[in-house]
């Protein structure tokens, strides 16, 4: 699961491990009062994403950015 949570004090964060499949990573930066995150999910996983509004999205293995 990852679920940045933002405060006013950070505008960007990032974070990795690795896992017996691989590297996972995430990171978020505001940008123009935007949220951006990109996450990279390692090959035979998936993960679940819940953005800052509370929106859930369920991902397989791969590099994915998303925006709100």
């Amino acid at each position: 699961k990852i679920a940045p949570k933002i405060t006013p004090e950070l505008t960007f964060a990032k974070a990795y491990t690795h896992s017996a499949y691989g590297k996972i990573s995430s990171s978020w930066k505001i940008k123009d009062e935007k949220f951006i995150l990109e996450i990279e999910v390692p090959i035979g996983s998936e993960c679940e994403v819940i953005m800052p509004s509370g929106k859930t999205i369920n991902v397989k293995n791969g590099k994915y950015t998303f925006e709100e």
